[in-house]
């Protein structure tokens, strides 16, 4: 009964308690007849890092006795990069239990190479895919397919968050999403990337800056969907993406409502709306200095993002592709 008790606290201290998995220990072995490597890191990749896959941050290695040796936890298999400080970085997957590793030199490149099983079928899906590496854009068709046939599958998890980072969100991601099984979908990555881009969440209201510097609230027009496009005075894509959507209003004009928000400082409150003028478009912008105010509806980590807000002032899609506007607004 004290055990009962105590788990049902340690879930209760976890973020959710869909969070709360068991952590299973990993071990890598990195073999190298190359004795210039130095010392090897390994790390989450880059686009898991906010998901916590594995329980530690960073790890470190010397070369002894030939061999490099990692041991550590992770809660499911995951993606990894393995890298020194002489500009040797690769992305590979890992398992629970014993990984073996070998750090390969040709023609002067380092390559890695794993016996992991979760590292074949990584390689199996970038040939399904016809991409040399997970980071390039993946046809949506091909992935949904893969996906229905392997619904437990980690590498496309991981495949649709770095898609979800390095391109913009898509129809096609929602329904890759619903077919992974209940082994993926009770993952915290899983969790993290429904909670962010797949949710139904009230907008929460926010008051912003607009062009006479006076504090005002945000007004959405709760007869059309809102797009809320975010930029900042540098970002020169942002302006590719205004431009873009400028194009399309006289099609969207009447379900849909824009309006741009900036999240520079105050200090450049001036050149930002000069510059915001210079792009001559239909509707207005705000200023949410340093993007504060924003953070409760979006994570605002890469530019140029948006957030899409139905009739009911419901969160419906978060950095949505322009080009596919209109299928998001369909009735």
């Amino acid at each position: 009964m004290r055990f009962l008790r105590l788990l049902i606290i340690m879930c209760f201290l976890c973020n959710n308690i869909l969070h709360c998995q068991p952590a299973y220990n990993f071990k890598i072995t990195v073999k190298s007849s190359d004795t210039n490597v130095g010392t090897l890191h390994i790390g989450e990749a880059y686009y898991l890092a906010q998901y916590e896959a594995a329980l530690f941050k960073s790890d470190s290695a010397s070369y002894i006795g030939g061999l490099y040796k990692f041991e550590n936890k992770i809660l499911y298999p995951t993606a990894i990069r393995v890298f020194n400080l002489n500009g040797f970085n690769q992305l590979i997957f890992i398992d629970t239990g014993l990984n073996e590793l070998e750090i390969v030199v040709n023609n002067k490149a380092r390559q890695l190479k794993s016996n992991a099983k979760i590292e074949m079928e990584h390689k199996f899906f970038l040939e399904q895919m016809g991409v040399k590496h997970i980071g390039e854009q993946i046809p949506m068709q091909k992935f949904q397919a893969y996906v229905s046939q392997h619904p437990t599958s980690f590498v496309a998890l991981y495949a649709l968050i770095d898609q979800m980072f390095n391109y913009r969100f898509s129809p096609e991601m929602r329904s890759i999403a619903e077919n992974f099984d209940t082994t993926i979908k009770s993952t915290k990555a899983f969790s993290y990337f429904k909670e962010q881009y797949l949710d139904r969440k009230k907008f929460v209201a926010m008051n912003v800056i607009n062009e006479q510097g006076k504090s005002v609230r945000l007004n959405l027009n709760s007869g059309k969907y809102t797009l809320l496009d975010f930029w900042f005075a540098g970002c020169k894509p942002c302006y590719v993406d205004m431009q873009k959507l400028n194009q399309k209003m006289s099609r969207v004009k009447n379900k849909l409502n824009i309006i741009s928000i900036n999240t520079d400082s105050r200090e450049i409150f001036k050149e930002s709306k000069a510059r915001f003028a210079k792009q001559h478009l239909s509707w207005k912008s705000y200023w949410d200095y340093d993007g504060v105010k924003s953070q409760k509806n979006i994570s605002l980590y890469k530019y140029p993002t948006n957030l899409l807000i139905d009739k009911d002032g419901y969160i419906v899609a978060t950095d949505i592709d322009i080009e596919k506007l209109e299928d998001f607004i369909k009735d």
